[in-house]
């Protein structure tokens, strides 16, 4: 999973606040890569924790 602000920033148009799965290609030393990420909107991430019994503070 990748940082939830970096999906609206790259993916410009689409839904935030709609889990997605997506893929992004990328080169590493010159080797293309592909990475699948799922995008999760802030507040989903926040409910999962809190649920896990962990307090954001």
């Amino acid at each position: 999973m990748n940082h939830p602000l970096l999906y609206p920033r790259n993916h410009a148009g689409k839904d935030y606040f709609k889990p997605t799965q997506y893929t992004d290609e990328f080169t590493f030393k010159g080797r293309r890569a592909e990475l699948t990420f799922w995008h999760h909107p802030w507040q989903v991430m926040a409910d999962a924790f809190l649920k896990a019994g962990f307090h954001i503070e």
